[in-house]
């Protein structure tokens, strides 16, 4: 899935998603019968049971997840992201690069649009937005698991995401981004000085936004990349973010038998943020206080016998 994400987020192709569950259950099929004729043969043992299985679980329904982040620029969006994309299972789609790719541009071109204008008008956040959407719709239709990297600092926008989801009778969770003013302030100003990512937000930007960010009212996950997380309360605030992830992203109590395939999954986003976080913030949490964390986290989640260190 990481590698698949990646191909989409580079290319745009997520029309591709239609079809691509049933060209692989294809491909595995045919790779079915080659084993077989081969094996039959050579009188052989049959050993292309695998494809069929991998062929059947491509065909099997699904209740996917739709994930949303929420938060200003430089929150953490797309970093916690990138550490979910693989545990999850998931596609992401990002509000930079498809805004960018809406009006033909590179992933890293400046525009120098001004505070809510050129691509950052009304307009342009109306089509990125929709482009979003229409993501997230063909993404859960295929039953795909969907990450949406965007501020969506709006209920409206929010709201109108967990429509889509619902029509799909999908999952839903939001990842709500926050870290402390003069933070958020430093990354963007060292973003803009490297000129490498997608996105073009300023301090301009951050202060506007500030203005409109709508809370999240709903009890989802809360992720603070500041650095007192580090400092006060590890265990504490592992402990919780636990519970958050595992009950929003798995929808189905951790410790039955099913919950269970969904631990490591947790556990790995949270392993990845914790680092995340001691690369932000220089405070790296090691030793016992983090082996003591990560072992009560295994032991809440039913999963003591995941040597988790």
């Amino acid at each position: 899935h990481v590698f698949l994400n990646r191909y989409l987020e580079v290319s745009g192709d997520y029309a591709g998603i239609d079809v691509l569950r049933f060209y692989v259950a294809y491909r595995a099929l045919v790779r079915a019968k080659v084993r077989a004729i081969k094996a039959a043969d050579k009188r052989q043992p049959p050993r292309h049971h695998p494809y069929i299985a991998t062929a059947l679980g491509l065909m099997k329904a699904r209740t996917p997840l739709l994930v949303l982040t929420h938060g200003l620029s430089g929150s953490g969006k797309t970093t916690l992201t990138d550490g979910l994309v693989g545990p999850l299972q998931a596609l992401r789609v990002r509000s930079d690069l498809e805004r960018k790719r809406l009006y033909g541009l590179a992933a890293e071109a400046r525009t120098g649009s001004g505070v809510g204008g050129g691509l950052y008008g009304a307009e342009g956040t109306r089509l990125t937005y929709d482009r979003l959407a229409a993501v997230a719709d063909r993404a859960l239709r295929n039953g795909f698991n969907v990450i949406v990297d965007a501020t969506f600092l709006r209920r409206a926008e929010r709201w109108a995401f967990r429509q889509i989801a619902a029509f799909h009778a999908a999952r839903f969770a939001i990842l709500d981004c926050t870290a402390p003013a003069e933070e958020l302030r430093r990354r963007i100003s060292a973003r803009s000085q490297a000129g490498k990512d997608a996105s073009e937000a300023t301090l301009a930007v951050l202060e506007r936004d500030t203005s409109r960010l709508e809370a999240v009212k709903t009890p989802f996950p809360r992720v603070d990349y500041s650095d007192a997380v580090r400092r006060n309360n590890l265990r504490q605030d592992v402990l919780q973010a636990g519970r958050d992830m595992v009950s929003c992203f798995t929808g189905i109590a951790p410790q039955t038998k099913a919950g269970k395939q969904m631990v490591a999954a947790a556990i790995q986003g949270l392993q990845y943020f914790l680092r995340e976080l001691g690369r932000f913030t220089g405070v790296h949490a090691q030793g016992d206080a983090l082996a003591d964390a990560f072992s009560q986290l295994a032991v809440f989640l039913g999963g003591a016998q995941l040597g988790l260190a």
